[in-house]
């Protein structure tokens, strides 16, 4: 009897002892799953901060973009009226061919982009 209870003992023992270590095995791989899982989202984390930074800086760029082409659609405007001026003046004094050819030229450019219109026609070769 005596052998018997030592053997049923022994294989409780024995399964009692597998079965921490199945319980141990399974907590150690559930503990880094969740290592993993928050590696993961740490990851994460840092790709949505890094391109929400990304973001920002080309929101920057284009308020500094939609600046300088103010910038530039006026410096265009002036020139025009520059060249406006000229083109009158030299109606006055009899070029009425050359200052046509000129105030083509200034008309294409108040219909570009440049300009401030709408259409994106190139003011040099009519394609938009």
């Amino acid at each position: 009897m005596r052998i018997y209870t030592d053997m049923v003992a022994d294989l409780f023992h024995r399964g009692h002892v597998e079965f921490l270590k199945n319980i141990r095995n399974l907590m150690m791989e559930k503990h880094d799953a969740q290592i993993t899982m928050g590696r993961k989202i740490e990851d994460h984390v840092i790709t949505i901060k890094r391109e929400m930074d990304n973001l920002i800086s080309l929101n920057k760029s284009m308020q500094d973009y939609t600046k300088g082409e103010a910038n530039l659609r006026q410096d265009v405007k002036n020139s025009i009226h520059e060249i406006n001026i000229i083109v009158k003046e030299m109606e006055n004094f009899g070029f009425k061919e050359m200052a046509e050819q000129m105030g083509k030229f200034t008309a294409a450019f108040s219909g570009s982009r440049l300009y401030g219109a709408e259409s994106e026609e190139d003011p040099f070769t009519g394609d938009i």
